[in-house]
């Protein structure tokens, strides 16, 4: 089973990283989405988070505030394992990969306004269960 790293970056004016998926993405193109990626073999779920970000956001500083227990996703005949993270940059400079054409700053209850994946959706769902706070 695949296991998946999802980092939801939150600043300090408590809004939400969201990114534009490219339209030759395989999977939810044009949705808005948030920093996922799989893990690889013989590298920890916390490598793969660091990895990915690093990647696809040029991001290196940040830090995680909070995780979550490893969630199973289905999707049709897809199923994958995702550890959720709460991150927060350093600071401010992200230049996107091909995997994304775009990204903005969103308030929580802003997001449910946008075009976004299911995936993404239910890891906000899990992340901010009890309301949205970094605590």
């Amino acid at each position: 089973m695949k296991e998946v790293v999802s980092a939801i970056f939150i600043n300090k004016k408590e809004e939400i990283l969201i990114l534009k998926r490219s339209p030759h993405k395989k999977h939810y193109p044009n949705l808005w989405d948030t920093m996922v990626g799989r893990k690889e073999e013989n590298e920890t779920i916390v490598e793969a988070l660091h990895r990915e970000i690093k990647e696809e956001l040029g991001i290196e500083d940040f830090s995680i505030i909070k995780q979550s227990k490893t969630e199973l996703y289905t999707e049709g005949d897809h199923q994958w394992n995702v550890t959720i993270f709460l991150c927060q940059m350093e600071k401010e400079g992200i230049t996107l990969n091909d995997e994304h054409t775009k990204y903005k700053w969103l308030s929580l209850d802003k997001i449910k306004d946008e075009n976004c994946s299911e995936p993404f959706l239910k890891d906000l769902r899990i992340m901010f269960k009890n309301g949205f706070s970094a605590e």
